[in-house]
């Protein structure tokens, strides 16, 4: 898959280019994305507010 990262405390699998960036946790399959956009990058997607944001 993709290099594994820590993402709001949990360790993903990360798939990217310069466009997007895509996080898919090891244990329970969650998803988060980042979108970048010329300057700006977009976060959609919500993240539960128990996680931990340890990166």
């Amino acid at each position: 898959m993709g290099i594994i990262k820590t993402i709001t405390g949990e360790p993903s699998y990360s798939l990217n280019n310069d466009m997007v960036s895509v996080f898919i946790s090891i244990q329970g399959g969650h998803l988060t994305a980042a979108f970048n956009h010329g300057q700006r990058s977009y976060e959609p997607i919500y993240t539960a507010p128990w996680a931990t944001t340890r990166q």
